[in-house]
């Protein structure tokens, strides 16, 4: 689906993208300097917070984009996606039930943008509302969903979405991997705002500093995510295909 300038209460140029980490953010701003401001997307931060992710999505609305987009890094729930490895998302799973599609056509127009480039995994993408951090709990989580990654913010703006009746779009870099577990001192790392909080990152390795060496894996395969992520941005454009 492709707007119109016809669209009642709708800025035909302009999408929002809802993302968790303050990197992430960048990454789709980066591509969009030199858009005029009312053609830039609405960047919202949500700091893997689905209320907050739910807010900002519910404000991009109030501003009349056109379309919905939850961009970031995932856990990986498939055995097979190593970090670095791009998830499509056909659907967003909750964890209750109620799926929401994400719009094919969308989704088609950023896949042909990567063509040669990057090749993604089109499958469902789960929703939680807190950490997936123990790959026993991932398994379950596949189990019982089918996905194949899972975040925190995309089932929020998969809600507002479908209840506002736009075009969503899932982007997901997978950073942790099924069979790896998330170590304490990563998830501590994290800002309510969704930036690295060094002095609480090294405060958590004074008390365990046994976690050094796990906190490094999850810096690799971070940058493997965010390197994908990156390719996505620049390959995409700041629309993330939306506009053919």
């Amino acid at each position: 689906m492709c707007p119109t300038a016809s669209d009642a209460g709708t800025n035909p140029h302009r999408i929002a993208i809802i993302v968790g980490l303050g990197v992430e953010a960048r990454l789709i701003r980066s591509q969009a300097r030199r858009l005029a401001a009312t053609e830039r997307p609405f960047v919202g931060l949500a700091g893997a917070n689905a209320a907050r992710a739910e807010a900002l999505a519910r404000a991009a609305v109030s501003q009349g984009v056109a379309g919905l987009a939850s961009f970031g890094v995932a856990g990986g729930l498939a055995p097979g996606l190593l970090p670095g490895a791009l998830v499509l998302a056909t659907q967003l799973v909750p964890r209750g039930g109620g799926a929401v599609r994400t719009d094919e056509a969308w989704r088609r127009r950023l896949v042909e943008r990567l063509a040669g480039r990057i090749r993604p995994v089109a499958a469902p993408v789960a929703g939680s509302a807190e950490a997936v951090a123990d790959p026993s709990a991932k398994a379950a989580l596949a189990y019982e969903t089918g996905a194949v990654a899972v975040d925190m913010e995309s089932e929020a703006v998969a809600r507002v979405a479908f209840q506002a009746g736009l075009p969503f779009l899932l982007v997901r870099a997978i950073a942790d991997p099924a069979s790896r577990a998330i170590p304490p001192v990563a998830l501590a790392a994290l800002g309510p705002h969704g930036r690295i909080r060094p002095l609480a990152t090294l405060m958590a390795l004074a008390r365990d500093p046994a976690q050094f060496p796990a906190l490094l894996q999850v810096a690799r395969d971070m940058r493997a995510a965010l390197a994908t992520l990156g390719d996505v941005a620049r390959l995409g454009g700041p629309s993330l295909g939306f506009f053919a």
